[in-house]
């Protein structure tokens, strides 16, 4: 059953359902809360995790190697994005 789960890459699939979830609570707190992460930030974290786990079900389901790099690349830029603006938020 784990094996099925992997080969098909449904393992990637409930976890980027997962990181839905932790993204739309997380937004709620912060919102809620009136503290922690901005908007922003979150939205580049969970694009980080987001591109990982989308180039991981290309690479299970044997997507070719074109759908692999633009998962990475796309978790590359918002992971920068992130960088950026937390480099902002430490000089501000």
């Amino acid at each position: 059953m784990l094996d099925s789960l992997f080969a098909g890459g449904r393992m990637a699939d409930l976890a980027l359902a997962a990181l839905l979830v932790e993204t739309l609570v997380s937004l709620w707190l912060a919102r809620r809360l009136g503290r922690g992460p901005g908007v922003a930030a979150i939205l580049c974290n969970a694009g980080a995790g987001a591109g990982l786990l989308l180039a991981l079900r290309a690479a299970l389901t044997g997507a070719g190697a074109a759908m692999v790099a633009a998962g990475l690349v796309f978790a590359l830029v918002a992971h920068l994005g992130e960088v950026v603006l937390r480099w902002r938020r430490r000089d501000g």
